[in-house]
């Protein structure tokens, strides 16, 4: 506490205090990550933030068991948000418990409406419960949401150049192919030249 603060200064406020084990994630250095959560999960255990970021470090580490644990407690403490519904759907398909995510997949779509990646898992789901032609069809339904949204984004060309007729040749190089021998000529001239063989 500085002088100010006695004072009756501004308090500064305090630096996020996930930032390093966000930086830690960032990095892959989950095992690290885990350990500082779960030092603030027992300090703090209402701390929210850490509870998320302790799901991220076990599902970047593959550590599913764990995972779906923290992923179902902060849907349940946070109903209605669909990142962390998200979340449990991609931890049980990762898990492959497949029928669980065609249910809260369906429940999700239900809720929130059709997203792309409700639809893939959906579709992997379905696929590898042997219900083929619903994975057919929610594959479909992700290609067609794709393509629309392309079409809505797709920069207007000023001046589109027309395709070449049947006739037209486009220029190419005039230089034959030189193979090995063509290389020695770039690597004399440009001394930073390196040969991938």
């Amino acid at each position: 506490m500085t002088m100010s603060d006695v004072a009756g200064g501004a308090v500064a406020q305090p630096a996020d205090k996930h930032a390093s084990i966000r930086v830690l994630l960032r990095a892959g250095r989950n095992d690290d990550a885990i350990v500082q959560l779960c030092a603030i999960r027992i300090t703090q255990p209402n701390d929210l933030v850490a509870k998320e970021l302790l799901f991220d470090a076990f599902f970047q580490k593959r550590d599913w068991a764990p995972a779906l644990v923290l992923a179902e407690e902060l849907a349940q403490q946070q109903p209605g948000i669909a990142r962390l519904e998200k979340a449990v759907i991609a931890t049980l398909s990762n898990m492959k418990r497949y029928d669980q995510t065609i249910v809260q997949a369906t429940k999700y779509i239900e809720r929130h409406g059709e997203d792309l990646t409700m639809l893939d898992a959906l579709k992997v789901a379905c696929f590898y419960t042997g219900k083929v032609d619903e994975a057919v069809r929610y594959g479909q339904r992700a290609l067609d949401l794709r393509d629309a949204e392309a079409c809505r984004t797709a920069p207007v060309a000023a001046d589109p150049q027309p395709l070449p007729g049947p006739r037209q040749i486009l220029p190419t190089a005039r230089r034959p192919y030189r193979g090995a021998a063509g290389s020695k000529s770039i690597r004399r001239r440009t001394p930073e030249y390196r040969c991938r063989a």
